[in-house]
C-alpha cells in the first residue's frame, strides 16, 4: 500500500504494532469472518500512514488499515483494536518493509519480490482455510 501511495505522491509513512513478548503467549489479535477461526492473530502488525489535516488544520498521521478499520484512524485507535494494550507502536517512514523489534530493517524487496512474498501468503491462507474447514 505505502508504494502504490507513494507512486500517487502521498506522504506516506508506516505504523508497526509489536506484540509484547513472548509473542506466542501475547498476540495481537483481530476478529475475521475471513478467517474460520473467526480470528487471525499476528507478532506484529504494520499499515501505512498519511498526513491529515483536521477542521483546526492541524495535520496529524492517520493509519490507512483496511484490513481493520473502515477509514483512516490514529496509530492509538488501530493498536486499541488489535487487543494487546502491551503492545509497543513504532512509526517509521514508508523505507522499511521488514523491521524488527530490535529496530534491524531487512533489506527492501524488489517489486516481483513482494508480488512473491503476497503470493505465498495468499496460498498459505487458503490452506489455512481448507484446513480449519475440513
Amino acid at each position: 500500500m505505502a508504494r502504490e501511495l507513494q507512486a500517487v505522491g502521498v506522504d506516506v509513512g508506516k505504523v508497526w504494532n509489536y506484540a509484547p513478548p513472548p509473542t506466542h503467549r501475547n498476540p495481537l489479535r483481530i476478529s475475521t469472518p475471513n478467517d474460520p477461526s473467526g480470528f487471525v492473530e499476528w507478532a506484529y502488525h504494520v499499515a501505512p500512514t498519511v498526513p491529515v489535516i483536521d477542521s483546526e488544520l492541524k495535520i496529524s498521521r492517520m493509519v490507512l488499515d483496511p484490513s481493520i478499520a473502515n477509514g483512516p484512524i490514529t496509530p492509538h485507535q488501530w493498536k486499541a483494536l488489535q487487543g494487546q494494550p502491551l503492545s509497543e507502536l513504532v512509526q517509521t517512514n514508508a523505507a522499511p518493509y521488514y523491521r524488527a523489534t530490535n529496530g534491524r530493517v531487512a533489506a527492501t524487496p524488489t517489486d516481483d519480490q513482494v508480488i512473491k512474498i503476497f503470493d505465498d501468503h495468499r496460498t498459505e491462507r487458503e490452506v489455512n482455510w481448507r484446513g480449519k474447514n475440513g
